[in-house]
């Protein structure tokens, strides 16, 4: 029996701090998304502020925490009427006033939270504005179990593993990657994929700053569990979308058994 899952990629457009625009903009690429029959509708990182700490510095929070409710209302309904998941990274408030999290929320079928993550590995400047998160964990849903890092926590193998180990089979990694690194944003993703045999969805934002050559370039992509990129966006304004199985995932881990032959009391940890 089969389980399929359409994977949306989405890279909206982005004005630097113009959260209702920006807001409106990956609203309506969602629901083209969910028209075109995506289950699994995925923004980059903090789509609705933009992203670039050192031009809105800790506005990044003060807009974010604005404009988190227009956000999830209006994503909750376009779940709700297409009955599909949608991730949503965003300023997370927490329970004190002004302090945040770079998170991520998961919206289910129903358009109801079915979970949040923030983001544990905190990149440069975002130690000086974000509460970082502590805790790792998967989410069951109708489609599957669903695991989010963001960005720079794609770059800790550790982090990946544990939720490998909590049985996550698709893992989205929202992110606000730059073009100076380029090289490592594919692989990363790949590896990931590879050695924890699940797949992989990185969503990469789309910004442009002449001013202080800041470039997110885009070039999201799914990755299968045997690290091959299966489906790929380039730096262009839009969604793209990628049919996968999980009922694959067995045959995968059983073609290459990394997970079944590992030696975890010659590692030190599990």
């Amino acid at each position: 029996m089969s389980r399929p899952v359409s994977i949306a990629l989405v890279q909206p457009p982005c004005k630097l701090g113009n959260t209702e625009q920006n807001i409106k903009a990956a609203t309506t690429l969602c629901r083209e998304a969910a028209e075109n029959g995506a289950n699994l509708i995925c923004l980059p990182e903090l789509f609705s502020t933009g992203y670039n700490l050192h031009k809105l510095g800790h506005s990044t929070i003060d807009y974010g925490l604005q404009s988190y409710p227009q956000s999830l209302d209006n994503l909750s309904a376009v779940a709700r009427e297409f009955q599909c998941h949608i991730v949503s990274p965003v300023v997370l408030p927490t329970a004190m006033p002004g302090v945040a999290y770079n998170g991520a929320v998961l919206i289910d079928d129903q358009g109801h939270v079915a979970g949040e993550y923030a983001k544990v590995h905190l990149w440069g400047l975002e130690k000086e504005h974000f509460r970082a998160g502590d805790q790792l964990r998967c989410f069951d849903t109708s489609l599957g179990r669903i695991a989010i890092l963001i960005c720079y926590d794609i770059g800790f193998p550790e982090a990946a593993r544990l939720l490998c180990q909590q049985g996550a089979e698709i893992l989205i990694v929202p992110a606000a990657w730059p073009v100076l690194d380029r090289d490592l944003w594919e692989l990363n993703l790949r590896q990931r994929a590879l050695e924890n045999s699940l797949f992989v969805a990185g969503i990469n934002a789309v910004q442009h700053h002449e001013s202080d050559n800041f470039h997110l370039f885009g070039n999201s992509m799914v990755c299968n569990p045997r690290g091959t990129v299966i489906s790929q966006m380039k730096g262009e304004l839009g969604f793209q979308t990628a049919d996968i199985d999980l009922e694959d995932l067995a045959r995968f881990r059983q073609t290459i058994p990394y997970l079944r032959d590992r030696k975890p009391h010659l590692y030190g940890h599990d």
